[in-house]
């Protein structure tokens, strides 16, 4: 039957069960609709995320470009916590003559260098640490 027929050639029980296909069908499309939709929603999240990130790595390139060589371990540590969202961050550098790594720069608080002096004392500043050849 389509909409097009008259109703008055079907009977009642005819006409119940085109509604429940009708019926069928409208639940069917709307449940793809709002599938739909949330992957859309999910996705536009995730671009907006990508999107956002993509924009600090500019900002960080050009930022980083016009720094001095002194600041430039620590502005890399402070953007790299920031940018991840992590608790801390350092720089190492090895170095070869010593066999050590050498903390250059970290994003450690007044707090956990307190901690670290508790513990090691030693702030994590320019920390060394002996690397063993073997």
């Amino acid at each position: 039957m389509t909409l097009a027929t008259n109703s008055q050639d079907y009977s009642k029980e005819e006409l119940l069960n085109e509604l429940k296909e009708l019926q069928l069908l409208y639940n069917s499309l709307k449940s793809s609709f709002e599938k739909f939709t949330l992957e859309r929603n999910h996705n536009e999240r995730l671009l907006l995320k990508r999107t956002e990130l993509l924009s600090a790595f500019n900002r960080y390139s050009i930022d980083l470009s016009n720094l001095d060589n002194d600041k430039v371990y620590q502005f890399i540590v402070d953007e790299f916590k920031s940018l991840f969202n992590v608790r801390g961050a350092w720089i190492s550098r090895y170095d070869e003559k010593l066999s050590e790594l050498v903390i250059e720069a970290s994003t450690a608080s007044d707090e956990d260098n307190s901690i670290l002096i508790k513990h090691i004392g030693k702030t994590v500043r320019r920390l060394r640490t002996r690397i063993n050849p073997s």
